[in-house]
């Protein structure tokens, strides 16, 4: 997506819970010898908003190519298999949560 384009991203579907997602941080960490980006550190931050009446909790999954390593993250990061990793996360009832996490990828 190019950047300032709107990205949609399928979250699935629910009446109560709703979630946003934005990308906070993009940066190239390595080049190959043709100047093309090999590497990156990218952050991303998570809202949910839980309209019920009964605390909820969202899984949010991230799947990426090649290597990759989760830096940092809010919530613990279950990895599920070598292609994506999972984040759980309490909303309170009628409340707000928010999942940050950072991600290191190569290619």
């Amino acid at each position: 997506v190019a950047s300032g384009a709107p990205l949609e991203v399928d979250l699935g579907s629910s009446f109560d819970v709703s979630a946003t997602r934005v990308q906070t941080a993009y940066q190239i960490d390595g080049r190959n010898d043709r100047g093309a980006p090999i590497a990156a550190t990218v952050a991303y931050k998570v809202s949910y908003r839980n309209s019920s009446d009964s605390a909820v909790t969202v899984t949010t999954y991230e799947s990426r190519f090649g290597e990759w390593s989760v830096l940092e993250s809010s919530h613990p990061a279950n990895r599920q298999s070598s292609g994506s990793v999972a984040f759980a996360v309490v909303v309170p009832a009628r409340g707000e949560a928010t999942l940050t996490y950072r991600i290191r990828a190569s290619w």
